[in-house]
C-alpha cells in the first residue's frame, strides 16, 4: 500500500499543529509541532563571552641589583608606596668603604694633576726665557752680519767679516737648540698632564660606581601603588639580578592598581569577531552583584593552548578605579559586545535553516509551505538578523520537531 503524508492541523491563537505519517507502513504516527512567527524589527545584540583573571595594568617585580644581608623592610603587603618611595635596604658597610676608598683615590689623582702642573711651571718658564734671549740674540748677529756685509773691502777686513759670521752661525744654532728644547718641556708637560688627567677622569668613573653601588642597596617603589607581595625577610641573603647566574633574589611585587584589567581567554573560533576599542560587560565570580564596564585594549596575536583548545589572551581595560570592590587575581566573566544592530529585521534563530550549502527559512503555503532563500546578518543564538529575502511582518513557520523538508515533505493543513 501506498503510503501517503498526512497532516492534521489545528489553528490555535497565532500557532499550527502539524501531524506528519510515518515513512513506513505500520509504523506509529509522528506528530510534529510547528508555529507561525512574523519577521519583525528589532534591536540584535552579539555577545562574545569568556572568563579571565583580574589583574593590575603595570605590575612589576622587584629585584636587587646588589647583593647583601637583607636588614631592613619598610611595607607590609597591601600597604600603598609612592614611586621612589623606599621599601627594603641592604647592608650598606661594604658599599660605603669602598666609596670611601674611591673618593680617596679621587683625591691623589687630582693632587698628582696639580703636581705635575706645578712641577713643569718652572721649568717652561726658564726654558721661554732663554728660548727668547736666544732669538733676541740671534736677530742681533744677524743684524750685525749685514752691516759689517756692506763695510766689506772699504773698513772691515776679511778675518774680521768671518768672526761675525761665525759669530751669527752660533746666534743662529743656539735659537733653534733653545726652541727644541722648549717644545721638548712643552710636549713632556703635555704628556704628564694626559696621562695625570687619564687618572682623575678614571677615578671619578670609579667613585660614580660607588655611588651607584651603594644606591643599589636601597629598593625603591618603581611605580605608584600597593605593595602585592613582599618575597624576602629581614635577615635573608639576597643575590643580585644582575651578576647572579639564576636571575637573582625576587624581592617584591609592587603594582599600579589605578588601573585594573581582565586578561581573557578567548576561544579561536571567537577571536576573529573581537576587535580594538569593542565595550565589555564585567562581572565577577566571587557573587558579587556588581557590573563594570570596559573597553579591549589589547589582543595578542599568538594563540595558546588551554585544556587542549586553542585560546588568545584579550587584555580588557575596566573604566574608573574599582580597586577595593575589584582586586588582582579575582576570576571575572566577561560580555564583549562584538556586533550590534538597531531597527533590524528579526526572526527567531530556530527558523533559520541550511540545505544543500542556502540559508532558507519555510514559509506557509495554503496547507504546505516553500522554502525561501534568505541572507543572514548578526545571530547571537536567540534571534537572527535578515539582511536579504524577507519583509517586516512576513509569516515564517518553525518546525519544533525534525526538519521534515530535508526529506521533501509537503504537509497540508487539516481543519
Amino acid at each position: 500500500m501506498k503510503i501517503g503524508l498526512i497532516v492534521a492541523g489545528l489553528l490555535l491563537a497565532g500557532g499550527t499543529t502539524w501531524y506528519f505519517a510515518a515513512p513506513k507502513s505500520g509504523a506509529a504516527e509522528k506528530k510534529v509541532e510547528t508555529k507561525r512567527v512574523k519577521v519583525e524589527r528589532g534591536e540584535i545584540v552579539l555577545n562574545v563571552t569568556a572568563t579571565g583573571e583580574i589583574k593590575p595594568l603595570k605590575e612589576v617585580e622587584l629585584k636587587s641589583k646588589a647583593s647583601g644581608l637583607m636588614v631592613r623592610f619598610q611595607k607590609l603587603p597591601s600597604e600603598a608606596v609612592k614611586e621612589g618611595e623606599l621599601l627594603a635596604e641592604l647592608d650598606k658597610k661594604v658599599e660605603q668603604r669602598n666609596l670611601s676608598l674611591a673618593e680617596s683615590n679621587l683625591l691623589t689623582a687630582e693632587a698628582n694633576l696639580e703636581l705635575t702642573k706645578f712641577k713643569y711651571a718652572a721649568d717652561l718658564k726658564n726654558s721661554e726665557s732663554e728660548a727668547l734671549a736666544a732669538k733676541e740674540d740671534e736677530k742681533q748677529k744677524l743684524s750685525e752680519l749685514r752691516r759689517m756685509e756692506k763695510l766689506s773691502g772699504e773698513l772691515i777686513t776679511e778675518s774680521e767679516l768671518g768672526t761675525v759670521r761665525l759669530a751669527a752661525r752660533l746666534a743662529e744654532e743656539k735659537a733653534k737648540q733653545a726652541d727644541t728644547q722648549l717644545t721638548l718641556i712643552r710636549n713632556r708637560k703635555e704628556a704628564d698632564e694626559k696621562l695625570t688627567l687619564a687618572e682623575v677622569q678614571k677615578a671619578r668613573v670609579t667613585v660614580e660606581d660607588a655611588r651607584e653601588r651603594l644606591a643599589d642597596t636601597e629598593l625603591r617603589a618603581p611605580v605608584t601603588g600597593i605593595l602585592l607581595k613582599k618575597l624576602v625577610e629581614e635577615g635573608q641573603i639576597v643575590a643580585s639580578g644582575i651578576s647572579a647566574t639564576t636571575g637573582g633574589t625576587s624581592i617584591a611585587v609592587v603594582a599600579d592598581v589605578s588601573k585594573l584589567m581582565v586578561e581573557a581567554n578567548i576561544d579561536e573560533t571567537d577571536i576573529s569577531k573581537v576587535k580594538v576599542g569593542q565595550p565589555v560587560e564585567i562581572s565577577l565570580a566571587s557573587g558579587s552583584r556588581d557590573r563594570f564596564k570596559g573597553r579591549v585594549d589589547l589582543i595578542l596575536p599568538r594563540g595558546e593552548i588551554d585544556s587542549n583548545v586553542i585560546v588568545f589572551k584579550v587584555r580588557i581595560g575596566i573604566d574608573g578605579d574599582v580597586f577595593g570592590r575589584v582586586y588582582a587575581g579575582m576570576t571575572a566573566a566577561v560580555e564583549i559586545r562584538v556586533g550590534e544592530r538597531k531597527d533590524a529585521l528579526l526572526v527567531p534563530s530556530e527558523a533559520i535553516r541550511v540545505e544543500n550549502g542556502a540559508t532558507l527559512v519555510h514559509l506557509p503555503s495554503g496547507d504546505a509551505f516553500t522554502s525561501s532563500p534568505v541572507k543572514v546578518g548578526l545571530d547571537n543564538g536567540v534571534k537572527a538578523e535578515i539582511l536579504e529575502g524577507l519583509g517586516e511582518n512576513a509569516e515564517i513557520l518553525i518546525p519544533k520537531g525534525p526538519d521534515d523538508a530535508k526529506n521533501g515533505g509537503r504537509p497540508r493543513l487539516r481543519f
